[in-house]
This record gives C-alpha cells, structure tokens and sequence, in this order.
C-alpha cells in the first residue's frame, strides 16, 4: 500500500497547488485586470451579442439567423431601434413553424412565479415521507407536488397569429 499511497499523497499536493495557483489568478485579476467587453474575442455566435450581465429578456428584437456566424456576417443585426419592441409591453416571442421556421404566432413567454420553488419543496417532502415510511408525509407531497405541476403547466392565454 506505500506506493500507491505515496502516488495519492503526490496528487493531492499537485491538486492542491492547482487550486493555489486558480485562487491567486482570481485575486490578481479581481484587483488588476481590465474588465471584459461584451465579445472580448470577437465571437460569431448570438450568445456574445449580449451585455454583462444579460437583460431578463436577452433580445429586444429577435435577431434573423442566416448562417452559422450571425456576429461575423452581420456585425448589428441585433440592434434595431426602428423595429417593434413588444418586449416593452408584456413577455413575448416569435413561435416559428417547424420546418421553414417561418413566423407564426406569438407566444407569452413565463413570468415569474413561486411554483418550481413550491414544487421542490413539496417533492422534498413526498422523499422525506418516502425515507421514514410516513403515509402522511409522503401522500401530502405527492399531492401537493401533482397539484403545484398541474398549475405551472396549465396553458395561459393563446395569442392571434402574426400577420406576415
């Protein structure tokens, strides 16, 4: 068992100076380092042409995707201040057709709401219940879990289509 014990105590320490050398990289870069831009590499895809930190809603006009480097081929398709911002009004987006991903409807897209932390809170419950072989506590989970899904899944208002 020595050697293989020497060869684990060897690894730890060179994890543990990995470790070191991380921790001091981001003390070095929190203190001294020029804060990044929003595509300090000068990225092709759409998730660059973001802020940091990103907007609740990300796009304010959704962007038209033609190729595979949408940043690349068209540096500002996503900045468009004579275009409609539905997102001033409610939480909207574009629902596209499946094959030609031509614009169909408009969907609400979710608010904010308490039922996914009310859910793992009810299933915590039905595991406990489960765990200590408790009827009570685990039919209260099951149901108050059966509920919560029921309501965060229930269908909210449908929307008339786009007009193309």
């Amino acid at each position: 068992w020595d050697t293989l014990n020497q060869i684990e105590t060897l690894g730890a320490y060179l994890f543990a100076f990995g470790v070191m050398l991380f921790v001091i990289n981001v003390i070095h870069s929190l203190r001294r380092g020029a804060p990044a831009g929003a595509n300090p590499w000068n990225a092709s895809s759409l998730e660059w042409a973001m802020s940091s930190p990103p907007p609740d809603y990300n796009f304010e006009v959704i962007p038209v995707v033609t190729s595979r480097d949408p940043l690349w081929d068209a540096p500002n398709a996503t900045a468009a201040p004579d275009a409609d911002r539905i997102l001033d009004t409610r939480r909207e987006t574009l629902g596209t057709s499946v094959l030609d991903a031509v614009p169909n409807r408009r969907l609400l897209m979710p608010g904010d709401t308490l039922y996914p932390l009310l859910l793992a809170l009810a299933l915590t419950l039905l595991f406990v219940g489960l765990l200590y072989k408790s009827a009570l506590l685990g039919g209260g989970g099951a149901i108050g879990s059966l509920l919560l899904t029921a309501g965060w899944i229930w269908p909210g208002t449908e929307f008339p289509p786009v007009r193309a």
